[in-house]
């Protein structure tokens, strides 16, 4: 017994004599002994023990989990703590639950990664290039006058018929370009100006291949259409590397789970994105003429690529499509009403068919809830739904659903391309279906089958 202890304080604290006594044994130091026993009775009260008996596994685990979310905690520190609670679980207190407690990962995955770790290094040990005399800053203001060469890009944008996608693209990266140089005429440019900002945009803003790319076409497009010069070799800049990723594909049980979660005329563009293949643009863009419910398909007009296709059309979704195109004619006969009965149709169609914006066919399957101004044609019209709502109600989906992938809406696309080959679709089929240019592009899809190829047991599956 602790000599000036009464029998029921040494009952408490007689654990540190037995917690001592293991310290001498796994040859812990007189001088670190100290802070093991501290260590042990900080622990204890934080999970409101007086003795080691009391312990139980999740109140440990929640400890030790609390831990490792400071910052601020050392390494050698948290590995101490660690291997003073386990001494006071495993040879103090002999808690049959002790040897289910994975102790090596408390002591091995909370280490902290340094500046030579191989994955650090990997990814932030890029070229040194001296970017001082640019304009880092996203927020600055523009150069004066660069406001008359943006309206130049806008209007040769307008001229060749390119998408508003695509003009708002070209008109932020070269608004960028020129507050990156503060430079305000193009001319004053050349193929090093371009080279210097190719490299900056992935040394400093690590931006995707994709986004290189866009940014290097929309300045091609600055100088070639604007001011009127082709711009010589500059390719020695430093390119973003593409990743070659595999599509996410949700399974049947797990896309039977998402589409149950969303409601509504969102349940029903889901349905559609898997059931015929369509991109989220195509989907929200489709006209009531589209649906062709004698022959069974969909319609896509002017796809990725100014391309059309058609696509089947589910029949479990048939009578939902009625009573969609059913809201759609009543909203129409409102809006006539009130005289804001047009909606917007291709230029092409309104040279032709003047009335056609007036026609309920051309009307948009999923409008949207409130008219909008149009800047282009200066009218106000009904347009269709937002590509946001859906991507969000689709996202939020997943995540109710309880699916641990990135669910999104492009997600219900290769799923119905997976599925496809997986049920014995011919590989040419899909490609038209999905209105792939290159059957290599949906080659892609038979490494995420369930069984690619040949059907292969792991070995694993024979022990």
């Amino acid at each position: 017994m602790i000599i000036g202890m009464n029998k029921q304080e040494h009952e408490k604290m007689g654990w540190i004599e037995d917690f001592s006594i293991i310290l001498n044994r796994n040859g812990v130091k007189d001088k670190y002994s100290k802070w093991y026993v501290i260590r042990a009775k900080e622990f204890l009260r934080a999970v409101g023990c007086s003795h080691p008996k009391g312990l139980k596994r999740n109140c440990t685990e929640a400890y030790l989990s609390g831990l490792g979310r400071q910052s601020g905690l050392e390494y050698w520190q948290f590995r101490q703590i660690v291997d003073s609670v386990k001494m006071l679980v495993v040879d103090v207190a002999r808690h049959p639950w002790s040897t289910d407690v994975d102790w090596d990962f408390w002591f091995g995955t909370f280490k902290q990664v340094d500046e030579d770790h191989a994955t650090v290094r990997r990814e932030t040990d890029r070229v040194k290039v001296d970017f001082s005399a640019y304009e880092l800053d996203e927020q600055a203001a523009l150069p004066g006058g660069a406001d008359g060469v943006l309206n130049s890009v806008k209007k040769k944008v307008r001229e060749k018929g390119y998408s508003i996608r695509t003009e708002e693209a070209y008109l932020y990266w070269c608004a960028r370009f020129l507050r990156f140089h503060r430079c305000s005429d193009p001319d004053e440019l050349n193929e090093e100006s371009v080279q210097v900002y190719m490299s900056y945009l992935v040394l400093r803003r690590n931006a995707s291949a994709a986004s290189q790319r866009q940014a290097l076409n929309s300045i091609v497009f600055l100088f070639r259409q604007v001011c009127g010069r082709e711009l010589g070799s500059f390719g020695n800049y430093i390119q973003s590397k593409k990743p070659k990723q595999l599509p996410v594909v949700l399974s049947m049980d797990e896309t039977r789970a998402l589409l149950g979660e969303l409601k509504g005329a969102k349940h029903l563009m889901g349905a559609l994105m898997y059931g015929s293949g369509l991109r989220l643009m195509e989907c929200i863009r489709l006209r009531v003429q589209d649906v062709d419910f004698e022959c069974n398909r969909i319609l896509v007009r002017g796809g990725k690529g100014g391309k059309s296709r058609v696509v089947p059309l589910p029949n479990r979704y048939i009578s939902d499509l009625r009573k969609q195109i059913a809201l759609v004619t009543d909203l129409h006969e409102q809006d006539c009403q009130a005289g804001f009965g047009e909606v917007y149709v291709p230029p092409e169609v309104a040279h032709k068919m003047p009335k056609a914006g007036w026609d309920l066919k051309w009307r948009y399957l999923f409008p949207s809830a409130r008219l909008s101004f149009d800047q282009r044609s200066g009218k106000t019209r009904r347009h269709h739904a937002h590509e946001n709502g859906i991507q969000k109600a689709v996202k939020q989906a997943g995540e109710r659903a309880g699916i641990m992938k990135r669910v999104t809406c492009h997600v219900l696309r290769h799923s119905f391309a997976t599925h496809l080959l997986e049920s014995g679709a011919d590989i040419r089929t899909v490609q038209e279906l999905l209105g792939h240019t290159d059957v290599s592009t949906t080659m892609i899809y038979t490494h995420v089958m369930n069984r690619p190829g040949l059907s292969v047991n792991s070995p694993a599956d024979l022990l």
